[in-house]
């Protein structure tokens, strides 16, 4: 998980959404999946071919390396938006 404090947050947010157990179970489960993702996925690509994961590592830490400042803007922009649109409804 990404840190504890936006896991808490993230199942606060998820149950206080008024809906379904069944419906809450699988935002939790859907959170959990994405966010361990990021953690997973290194690990499956060394397990599955070890003999080409460190070229393939080695990529992608250079493609995150050199578009850092791209993946932030995109994240950012994506928590704006949502922002505004969560405002913008809470308004009307």
């Amino acid at each position: 998980m990404l840190s504890y404090g936006l896991t808490l947050a993230a199942a606060s947010e998820i149950l206080k959404a008024n809906v379904s157990r069944a419906d809450a179970g699988f935002a939790i489960a859907v959170f959990a999946v994405t966010s361990i993702a990021t953690i997973a996925a290194p690990i499956v690509v060394v397990v599955v071919a070890p003999e080409r994961s460190t070229e393939r590592l080695a990529t992608w830490k250079a493609w995150l390396l050199g578009n850092s400042r791209a993946v932030v803007l995109v994240v950012l922009m994506v928590v704006a938006a949502f922002l505004t649109v969560r405002g913008i409804s809470d308004l009307v």
